[in-house]
């Protein structure tokens, strides 16, 4: 006989406050006359960064990228053969370096690394962005599936009641959806007003910066087996209904 069954999804859903920060430090050179130029100006900001971030941040992990460099062009006005007339027309005046440095720390020192990075002589913009990191992420993945499944449960059963029916054994498990990416908070931090604070002042000024929760879920899809409600003189055991069993001396 055709055992019935039913298939249900069950989910979850949690929020989870991001705790690490990637901080991301841009370099850019002045216009220089050549690419050579800008790549050497470029390695020597990088440098001296890099040199000033590790001794004021030992505890993160600090990362650089390449330099690439850019041709920086302008409109400019030329005189046209015509007497009197003229033309605009665009002319490269010059390349710019530039480089990226990357900071990952404890999301508690958000603060203090936006603050030193932020008032750098070579830092021409900070740009700090809340992640959950590895270990998080996978306790806050076990503990949604565990959450799903027993969502999947309860709506079996209730179903299963609906129906007349209770929920015998499980037959399969699918597996989780995938998490949809958190929220992180992102704070842009421009040199333009490097010149007027202090690294106190700027974190003064930050104030507390702090991630955000990210919203996390899960779906998990459960198939159980069907089974007759007990009847009142028989007892049910791990959700299946079970037959009173005849004596001995019958």
């Amino acid at each position: 006989m055709t055992v019935p069954t039913l298939t249900v999804i069950g989910r979850s859903e949690r929020d989870v406050v991001p705790d690490r920060v990637v901080v991301s430090v841009e370099v850019t050179t002045p216009v220089l006359p050549s690419p050579q130029a800008a790549l050497a100006r470029c390695a020597e900001a990088r440098r001296r960064l890099l040199d000033d971030l590790r001794a004021a941040h030992p505890a993160s992990a600090i990362a650089d990228g390449r330099i690439t460099t850019q041709a920086e062009q302008r409109r400019v006005k030329i005189e046209t053969e015509l007497e009197g007339r003229t033309e605009e027309r665009w002319e490269v005046h010059g390349y710019t370096g530039h480089c990226l440095v990357t900071l990952e720390d404890d999301a508690a020192a958000a603060a203090a690394i936006v603050a030193s990075a932020g008032t750098h002589p070579d830092a021409q913009r900070v740009l700090p962005a809340f992640i959950v990191g590895r270990a998080l992420a996978r306790q806050s993945q076990v503990e949604l599936e565990r959450e799903a499944l027993r969502d999947a449960l309860d709506r079996a059963e209730g179903l299963a009641a609906a129906a007349g029916l209770a929920v015998g054994p499980v037959l399969s498990i699918g597996e989780p959806g995938p998490s949809p990416p958190g929220r992180f908070e992102e704070v842009t931090y421009s040199a333009q007003s490097r010149s007027v604070l202090s690294a106190d002042e700027l974190e003064a000024e930050l104030g507390e910066l702090r991630p955000e929760p990210a919203t996390r879920s899960d779906t998990v899809t459960v198939r159980v087996a069907l089974v007759a409600l007990a009847k009142p003189s028989e007892g049910i055991v791990d959700g299946r209904s079970e037959a009173p069993h005849s004596s001995p001396d019958a």
